[in-house]
């Protein structure tokens, strides 16, 4: 079936809160704790809530979104402590049950807080098939539970695309991350895959050798548990998935469908390289797909063909169609150690 032609995307501006922190030892800054007001006091209680939602739909697969396999992280690689989500948010004010602490810290250690939440946004100007213009802006920013759907389903939110971090969690949890029935249901219809994490048996003598012991605890884990429920941290390996999505790298050729180990399995995905350039790096990629405010459809269904209009449980891909890989960056030279850097890779697919 021949594709239909799509109206083009015009992106008007791409604002990001935080793109590079600064704070330089030379200023001195007394830090005061405000008072909450009632609105951002009400506005916490609804953003908890709707959390609290969050995890319960963990338990059922009744919808086909990405929202669990959000996950937290927290950046430690020099003077500045930066907590982060994988719907594009640098600190993590409204995303407390994600990572903690969940506000920026500078100096490290010192209890000194900044940065509540620093969300990124993309606008776009679109015309769907009917003509009909809309102007759409996909985010995450959670205040007063965010922008959400009106039969309070979900909210028009950046989702992680997974793959980029390992899923197997913790056998001591419930759920254990994503390594339940559910989101394994969740991975096949979207045709992707569970992928877990490293296996510390590198030379397969079934014994724990030198330099095996990513995890530092003093045994052979043949899948290391994503205890810390981390996505994919460079100085952290048991949060590295056993092997990196096809395509994600460049000169990677295995087709999007195959699932088998690529060239980089078992090394760090570099935006340089198969290594880590800074001292401390982290990656994860995102879409919108989430964002179905609007009648506009970028996407094709994969069994019709046809614009895919299916709804946000069925596994719907709406939005402005965009897909943003996320790299972070920390280097502890005297020279950087007061700078963290995030990039943000916008691609109209």
């Amino acid at each position: 079936m021949k594709e239909r032609e799509q109206a083009p995307l015009n992106v008007f501006g791409i604002t990001a809160l935080l793109c590079t922190v600064f704070l330089f030892g030379t200023l001195h800054v007394q830090a005061q704790q405000k008072e909450d007001t009632r609105a951002e006091q009400e506005a916490a209680k609804v953003s908890r809530t709707y959390e609290r939602t969050q995890q319960k739909s963990k338990t059922t697969a009744a919808n086909a979104s990405f929202r669990n396999f959000t996950r937290g992280g927290l950046q430690t690689g020099n003077l500045i402590q930066v907590p982060y989500t994988t719907n594009v948010n640098v600190s993590a004010g409204y995303w407390g049950s994600y990572v903690s602490p969940n506000n920026i810290t500078w100096p490290k250690g010192s209890g000194v807080e900044y940065g509540h939440t620093m969300s990124f946004l993309v606008g776009g100007n679109v015309v769907n098939d009917d003509g009909d213009d809309y102007i759409i802006i996909s985010d995450s920013y959670n205040r007063s539970s965010g922008d959400r759907s009106t039969d309070g389903t979900h909210q028009y939110y950046f989702q992680p695309i997974p793959g980029y971090y390992n899923m197997y969690g913790s056998r001591d949890t419930e759920n254990r991350l994503n390594d339940n029935d559910d989101d394994r249901a969740r991975l096949q219809a979207a045709g992707l895959y569970f992928v877990g994490g490293l296996n510390e048996d590198v030379n397969e003598n079934g014994v724990l050798d030198e330099g095996e012991d990513l995890n530092n605890n003093d045994e052979l884990d043949l899948i290391l548990e994503n205890e810390i429920e981390y996505t994919s941290q460079s100085n952290l390996y048991e949060t590295w998935p056993e092997f990196w999505p096809p395509q994600s790298y460049v000169g990677d050729s295995r087709a999007l469908t195959d699932f088998t180990p690529g060239e980089r399995a078992g090394r760090w995905n570099g935006a340089y390289g198969a290594y880590a350039r800074a001292d401390q790096e982290s990656y994860y990629v995102t879409d919108d797909r989430d964002n179905d405010e609007f009648p506009y459809y970028p996407f094709l269904d994969p069994e019709t063909g046809l614009p895919d209009e299916r709804g946000w449980a069925d596994g719907g891909r709406r939005g402005l169609g965009i897909e943003i890989s996320v790299r972070q960056y920390q280097w502890a030279s005297v020279l950087a150690e007061d700078i963290f850097i995030s990039t943000f890779d916008v691609e109209n697919i």
